[in-house]
């Protein structure tokens, strides 16, 4: 069922974008696990878009023609994830950036600005850090609430153990609890469904590595960033604006009231209209302005 969800919805992002722009590739990441994802539009100038754990490349399906009228885009698979292969043992947060930075070498992309939702937060970052000549700019979408945050160990325990004891249940539990009680039924169904049927092994392998990373490991990472990182998040957290400016300075966020985590299919339009907005800010020749969060 997973996969037939991911072929029809590969088909529909297909059909709305322009002829001739669109192109599906496979390459190796460094590790040698096969790499899948897709492309559209034309030239060097390009978004790569990166999903959150259990997901894949299809939901941003509702962003890829409304960025392909000024950008190439690209979107990818992560290992374990969508198309991609599952051969890896360790699902790092390190690993998932070589993914992103198989795919900028492989399509010769050196100006990139990279969005990752949720877990795909710590990929972009641990990409850039990879590939600092390729990319200008990092967008984190619904992350990065505090940087600072450090999670208790046995609530990571509690939740590890009830996802290895049940781990479609749990999941679809989890998902669920990220949508606001007025969303679309659907939607929520569809994503929590999908999510939940995941392959296991990748994605406990993953969420381990997620949780130790967003929970102070990947601190010294965020620090060692040579470009701003800007974020549209959801209104589930609060954003520690202050704390988030010590790691990264210039940190800015936008807040989507009334929506989940799973805003750019939640919000599309309002959301784009954001993503827009945060893209064009890595064009700015000034310099950095000082952090703010603005709640739309």
């Amino acid at each position: 069922m997973r996969r037939i969800l991911i072929v029809a919805a590969l088909l529909a992002m297909a059909s709305v974008c322009h002829a001739g722009s669109h192109f599906t590739g496979r390459v190796a990441s460094a590790d040698g696990v096969e790499i899948a994802y897709e492309t559209w539009g034309t030239g060097n100038r390009a978004v790569v878009l990166v999903h959150g754990w259990s997901c894949d490349r299809t939901y941003w399906r509702d962003q890829v023609d409304h960025l392909a009228k000024s950008w190439k885009v690209v979107a990818v698979d992560l290992a374990g994830h969508g198309e991609s292969g599952v051969t890896r043992t360790d699902y790092s947060m390190e690993a998932f950036g070589a993914d992103v930075v198989a795919v900028l070498h492989e399509q010769g992309i050196t100006d990139a600005i990279l969005v990752g939702h949720s877990m795909g937060g710590p990929v972009v970052v641990e990409a850039a850090l990879q590939a600092a000549d390729r990319v200008r700019g990092l967008v984190g979408i619904d992350n990065f609430q505090s940087m600072t945050e450090e999670l208790p160990p046995e609530q990571i325990a509690a939740f590890l153990g009830a996802m290895e004891a049940n781990f479609a249940g749990t999941v679809e539990f989890w998902v669920r609890s990220m949508f606001p009680a007025d969303s679309d039924p659907e939607l929520m169904n569809t994503v929590a469904t999908d999510m939940a049927a995941a392959p296991p092994e990748a994605a406990l392998s993953a969420i381990r590595s997620t949780l130790a990373w967003m929970g102070g490991g990947g601190v010294p990472q965020l620090k060692r960033l040579a470009v701003n990182l800007v974020c549209v998040n959801s209104d589930l957290h609060p954003i520690d604006l202050e704390g988030n400016r010590a790691i990264v300075p210039g940190f800015t966020a936008t807040v989507i009231e009334g929506t989940g985590h799973f805003l750019m299919r939640g919000k599309p339009a309002e959301f784009n209209d954001l993503l827009d907005e945060a893209l064009a800010s890595f064009d700015a020749a000034a310099p950095t302005a000082p952090g703010s969060v603005r709640v739309e």
